[in-house]
């Protein structure tokens, strides 16, 4: 695939008080290191004690939508799938 699979991870706490704060991920990339820059975000919060997230926006899916209830784990599987296509 010419286009990365990643997807947009936001910071809940900064999101419910009107921030815009998240990264883009590679879900292709290791269950581990996508947990480790979620928390990493989650750390550089501009809110107090922020420690849920939620998959707001997603790429390179080719037409499947990730929910932000499917999490990073199904996240993962379905880039790694997608990936193993191209």
């Amino acid at each position: 695939m010419s286009e990365e699979i990643s997807i947009y991870v936001a910071d809940l706490a900064a999101y419910n008080n009107g921030i815009l704060h998240g990264v883009w991920i590679d879900a292709t990339q290791d269950i581990d290191d996508i947990q480790e820059q979620i928390n990493d975000m989650l750390a550089s919060s501009p809110e107090e004690d922020a420690e849920e997230y939620a998959i707001r926006d997603d790429e390179g899916f080719a037409g499947y939508s990730i929910s932000e209830y499917e999490g990073i784990q199904r996240a993962h599987e379905v880039a790694y799938f997608l990936e193993s296509l191209s």
